[in-house]
C-alpha cells in the first residue's frame, strides 16, 4: 500500500524566491500591457486542476522550448506551474 499513498499527491505550497516573484511580475506586466489581464486570470483559475500535468508537458517539451527560451526559464516555468503559491501571487499581480 506504500506506493499508492503517494501516487496522486499534489505538491504543497513552497515559498517563492525573489527571482520567481520578479519572473511572475515581468509576466504580469507583459499581460497587462496587452490588456489580457482578465483572460489570463480566468485561464489561471480554470486550469488549476491540470497545472501539474501542464508542468510535466513543459518538461517533456523542454528540448524544443530550449530552442526558443533559455533552459533556466523553462525549468522555472515548470516549477512555478507545480507551486500553488505561484498561482496566487500571479493572480494578485494581474
Amino acid at each position: 500500500m506504500g506506493i499508492w499513498s503517494n501516487a496522486f499527491k499534489i505538491p504543497g505550497k513552497k515559498p517563492l524566491s525573489e527571482e520567481d516573484k520578479a519572473f511572475l511580475i515581468k509576466a504580469c506586466s507583459l499581460i497587462k500591457k496587452k490588456n489580457l489581464s482578465q483572460m489570463a486570470s480566468l485561464t489561471a483559475e480554470a486550469t488549476v486542476p491540470v497545472h501539474n500535468i501542464f508542468s510535466q508537458a513543459v518538461i517533456f517539451g523542454m528540448p524544443f522550448l530550449n530552442i526558443i527560451f533559455e533552459k533556466k526559464e523553462v525549468e522555472r516555468l515548470a516549477d512555478l506551474f507545480q507551486n500553488p503559491a505561484a498561482l496566487e501571487f500571479f493572480k494578485e499581480n494581474l
